[in-house]
């Protein structure tokens, strides 16, 4: 949520939404029409659980699902981590990175505490 913070401040200081915000500063991963190209689907996804589904970016769920259980946006999240790493795509591991710092630095804490 600090990190979905962060990106609600940075869009505001520009007066812009939080999907004009990412579309300005990642416009390789969208298409024309605004929505977000298939591969990054995963982020579309974490983006709509912060904000309980209010921010379409293309994919996700709706605001229902998100209200169904209190452990959904974890498990959602790590999830849509798992996916976007086993795809192996730098652009869309660099643009989880970039919106979603703090979540991809303590995942990657997580995993490696796994591996010792």
């Amino acid at each position: 949520m600090e990190d979905y913070k962060e990106l609600k401040l940075q869009a505001s200081k520009y007066k812009i939404s939080i999907k004009e915000f990412l579309v300005v500063r990642h416009p390789y991963a969208f298409e024309a029409n605004g929505k977000i190209i298939a591969k990054y689907g995963g982020i579309s996804d974490i983006i709509s659980g912060v904000t309980q589904g209010k921010v379409k970016l293309g994919y996700g769920y709706p605001i229902e699902y998100w209200d169904s259980s209190k452990n959904r946006l974890s498990s959602e999240a790590w999830a849509d981590f798992g996916s976007i790493g086993f795809m192996n795509d730098q652009e869309v591991i660099g643009m989880l990175n970039d919106i979603f710092p703090r979540f991809t630095q303590d995942a990657y804490k997580i995993l490696k505490g796994l591996n010792t």
